[in-house]
Parts: structure tokens; sequence; C-alpha cells
């Protein structure tokens, strides 16, 4: 039951986050090119709510196979990760700017709001 849970929030956090980005493209949709800075569904709860969403598959999917190795790979996976959302998030104070400096303030890079001071 655990496994599969977390199989379900994860597939449906990233199907969310996908929908979010889609919804508020105004061209031809690309993953990898935002148009607009999206801080609304699931990204006024993460910055990367694809990352966790993979995670949490990634946790399922071991936990449904009991797989102790989950154990390992996925923290491994997840400092792999991060190298690449310093990258990109570099590359969204670049794009964005302010906008995206206050968003950081604002929101946890992974889970969770930050309080307001």
């Amino acid at each position: 039951m655990v496994g599969s849970g977390l199989l379900v929030i994860g597939c449906g956090l990233n199907a969310w986050a996908l929908a979010e980005r889609d919804r508020r493209s105004t061209g031809s949709f690309d993953l990898e090119r935002p148009e607009e800075l999206v801080t609304s569904g699931p990204y006024a709860m993460t910055r990367h709510p694809m990352y966790v969403g993979w995670w949490l598959i990634h946790l399922g999917a071991g936990t449904l196979a009991g797989s102790s190795w989950v154990l390992v790979t996925l923290p491994v996976g997840m400092l792999v990760d991060q190298m690449g959302v310093l990258r990109e998030e570099a590359a969204l104070l670049e794009a964005f700017g302010r906008p995206y400096a206050e968003y950081e303030k604002r929101v946890r890079r992974y889970l969770g709001t930050r309080s307001r001071r």
C-alpha cells in the first residue's frame, strides 16, 4: 500500500506540475524553456515539484519491489539532481531576475513554504 501510494502521489505531482506549466504557456509548450515564471499550483509549495514527484516515484517503486537498494539509489539520485537544480536556479534567476529572487524567498526549494516575517 505504501509503495503504491507513493507512486500515485509522485505521478500526480508530476502531472499537476506539467499541466500547470502548460496552462501558463502562451505558445507551444517547451519544458526546458519556460516562457514565464510559474508560481501557482504545485509551484506554490515547492520550486521543483517534478523532482519531488520523481523521488516519490523512485521510493514507491523501490518499496513495491521490496528492494533495499532504494535506500542507496534514492539519496545518490537526489544528490545528482541537486547539482542540476542549482544550475537551473541560476538560469531562472538570470531569465526572470527579481521575480524569481522573491519567489526563492517565499517558497522552499523542495517542500513547504517559508514562514513570512
